[in-house]
């Protein structure tokens, strides 16, 4: 079960602050692969956003049921089903505990990830 700290506004935030990293590939070489840390930030690697959608929240797993929780309407829903699907066809056969993370940002599905989080972020900040 989800924590309530997970849902409601501060999930939505986080889940925007994701997206944000997901939807810059300067952000992911200059945070996860070079580790130079943003002011204020202490910690972030691909792993955070992993385990926040598939394991955390449980959106990947179940998107439909997030509308009210974290998605406010079903477009947003269907941006993250597209950026679910693309994450899904990037992280296929990659270990995401020993794989380093250059590999996964140089796989050749990493871009179609970065453009669906893009578009994902941009619903999100639409009104």
């Amino acid at each position: 079960m989800m924590s309530d700290l997970l849902q409601g506004a501060f999930g939505r935030n986080a889940l925007i602050e994701y997206l944000s990293n997901l939807a810059n590939r300067e952000y992911q070489e200059q945070v996860w692969i070079n580790r130079m840390m943003p002011q204020g930030v202490e910690y972030d690697d691909i792993s955070e956003v992993i385990h926040f959608l598939y394991d955390d929240t449980r959106i990947a797993a179940e998107p439909n049921e997030m509308v009210g929780v974290y998605f406010r309407d079903s477009r947003e829903l269907e941006a993250m089903k597209t950026l679910i699907m693309q994450l899904d066809v990037a992280l296929e056969n990659i270990d995401i505990i020993h794989t380093p993370v250059r590999e996964f940002i140089d796989n050749e599905n990493w871009t179609n990830v970065i453009h669906a989080a893009q578009n994902a972020l941009a619903v999100f900040n639409s009104p």
